[in-house]
This record gives C-alpha cells, structure tokens and sequence, in this order.
C-alpha cells in the first residue's frame, strides 16, 4: 500500500505483456489467413512504357563527385 492508501498497481515485464498480448490476439483472430476471393479484374495498358526512351543530360551532384 502506498502513503494514501492505494494498492500499489503489480508490475509487468515484457514476457507477460507478449504473452497476454498474443492470448488476445487468438482470442479475436486478428491474423487470419488470406482468401482467395476469385479472378483480379485485369487492368487496362495506360501505354507509357509502349516506346523506349533517351536519358537526356548527366547526373549532377552539387558536389561534382560521386562519392
């Protein structure tokens, strides 16, 4: 007990807090396997990779080195 009168909360270390911390975490199932849930819907060709492109200028580092 403290000077007021209060229970003095216990103390938790990390083993029990990863223990309770995964006993709740089977109890709501939060980490359920995935679903296949059927055929993706296939997505259109935006055509931007369609031609091949140049690299115009250099690389530039303020420095004028690489390393």
């Amino acid at each position: 007990m403290t000077s007021h009168g209060l229970a003095k909360p216990p103390k938790i270390d990390n083993h029990h807090m990863i223990g309770f911390a995964y006993a709740l975490e089977q109890a709501l199932n939060a980490r359920r396997q995935p679903q296949f849930l059927g055929a993706i819907t296939p997505i259109p060709n935006a055509g931007l990779c369609d031609t091949p492109h140049q690299l115009q200028g250099k690389a530039h580092l303020p420095h004028g080195r690489i390393f």
